[in-house]
């Protein structure tokens, strides 16, 4: 007999994979704008599984190398056009992310 996993919503699934693509920098703002995160009992384990996840899945697609500038990144932008955003760019790439998710997900 096997043992069920939960349910998660597509929103939740969709949301996880755009934050995946965050800098640890980035893990950290959005905690700061959405505290509510860091208010479960299981944060402290969460936030380093989360960290474990991802420290994992960089340094398997980098195969113990640097950073592809030129691999895809995100909507039609590779890593290295993202890193030279200014931040305003930056900022207005996540809100168009995000509403695009949101359309997709509504």
């Amino acid at each position: 007999m096997s043992i069920a996993e939960p349910y998660t919503s597509i929103r939740v699934r969709k949301v996880a994979q755009v934050i995946k693509l965050f800098s640890p920098e980035e893990r950290i703002q959005l905690l700061e704008l959405v505290p509510e995160l860091q208010k479960t009992e299981t944060t402290s384990v969460l936030r380093e599984s989360v960290t474990n996840y991802y420290l994992d899945g960089l340094s398997a697609q980098r195969n113990g190398g640097t950073l592809n500038l030129d691999a895809p990144f995100l909507a039609g932008l590779t890593y290295g056009d993202y890193l030279a955003l200014p931040e305003e760019e930056e900022i207005d790439f996540w809100d168009k992310v995000f509403a695009q998710i949101e359309r997709e997900i509504c």
